[in-house]
C-alpha cells in the first residue's frame, strides 16, 4: 500500500523526529503521540511560530517586537531561499504572498509487512482549488 504526507515518519533518524521523539516521552503517557497526524503539526506550528519570532528579533530587536514585525521579517521572509528548514519533521516551510499554508511538499511512503517505508524525498505539492459546490 502507497500513501502520502506532509510530515516525517515517527521512525526516521532526523533531528526533527528526534526532537518530537523528545517532546512525546516528556509529556506524553508512553512516549508515544495519541495523533501520528496532529502531534507533529502541533510541533511544526509551535516551531514555525518561535522561528518567525526569532528572525523578527534579529531584525528589529524586543522593544520593536510587535505582530506586524513578526509578519514582515518573520514569516514574510520565510520563502524561497529563507524557506525554514524544519530537520526532517517536514518539507521546508515556505509562505509566499498567495498562499499562506507554509507546507508545499510531501512525500510517498509505501506500507509493506507492517513497516514505512519512504519511497521519496519532499515533492512539490501546488495548491488545488477546489470550486465551491454547484447549487
Amino acid at each position: 500500500m502507497y500513501c502520502c504526507g506532509p510530515y516525517g515518519a515517527w521512525e526516521e533518524d532526523t533531528p526533527g523526529i528526534e526532537f518530537e521523539r523528545h517532546l512525546c516521552e516528556l509529556y506524553e503517557p508512553g512516549g508515544k503521540p495519541a495523533s501520528a497526524n496532529l502531534y507533529p503539526q502541533g510541533v511544526l506550528a509551535s516551531m514555525t511560530m518561535m522561528e518567525a519570532v526569532k528572525r523578527a528579533l534579529e531584525a528589529v530587536g524586543y522593544e520593536k517586537l510587535n505582530r506586524e514585525a513578526v509578519k514582515k521579517y518573520g514569516y514574510d521572509t520565510m520563502t524561497g531561499a529563507g524557506a525554514f528548514d524544519t530537520e526532517g519533521l517536514s518539507g521546508p516551510v515556505d509562505f509566499d504572498p498567495v498562499y499562506h499554508k507554509g507546507l508545499r511538499s510531501l512525500r510517498i511512503w509505501r506500507i509493506k509487512d507492517g513497516k514505512l517505508q519512504v519511497i521519496t524525498d519532499w515533492l512539490p505539492a501546488p495548491m488545488i482549488e477546489i470550486p465551491p459546490p454547484s447549487k
